[in-house]
């Protein structure tokens, strides 16, 4: 049941970030709402599934839109695997830690973006790629996380009183 009602989140999750927020965005910039699940699926069952949906939500982005294949899929399951080794820290009612990490988590996924598709290119203007890219994602990912979190930490506690009865 877990599994699958993850999946169908992600598969949702996935086509929200593709098709109406690519279109209905601001300068640009989306909110990065493949972090914040990915995180909160590594928050809620740890690493070994973080690192399975990681890698999952970034091979359909490099089937569909990546420009090599297995970038964002290492990303994104490096990113749910190691927001899984919070799962032993956090405490159900914490909100303002998943919120920092989910940050921290897109800062690192911005900079290892930056540095495997432009700075391997010869494009070092780290400086413009900070102030136009980075800075406003992070603002627009914490936006989100503020609303989604809280959701999908609602979704994974009921998911998990009900992986513990069966």
């Amino acid at each position: 049941m877990y599994i699958f009602v993850t999946t169908l989140l992600l598969l949702i999750i996935l086509l929200l970030q593709t098709t109406i927020f690519a279109t209905v965005n601001i300068g640009g910039i989306i909110p990065n709402l493949i972090i914040i699940l990915i995180s909160s699926i590594g928050f809620s069952r740890g690493r070994k599934m973080g690192l399975i949906f990681g890698f999952l939500a970034g091979l359909i982005l490099d089937i569909f839109y990546g420009p090599l294949i297995g970038l964002y899929a290492i990303a994104f399951m490096y990113i749910g695997f190691l927001n899984g080794y919070v799962k032993r820290v956090l405490f159900t009612g914490d909100f303002a830690l998943p919120i920092g990490i989910i940050l921290l988590s897109d800062f690192v996924y911005c900079n290892f973006i930056y540095v495997c598709l432009y700075l391997l290119q010869g494009d070092f203007n780290y400086l413009f790629y900070f102030t136009h890219k980075i800075i406003p994602e992070l603002i627009s990912t914490g936006i989100a996380a503020i609303l989604l979190y809280p959701m999908f930490n609602l979704i994974f506690t009921k998911l998990e009183k009900v992986y513990a009865d069966e």
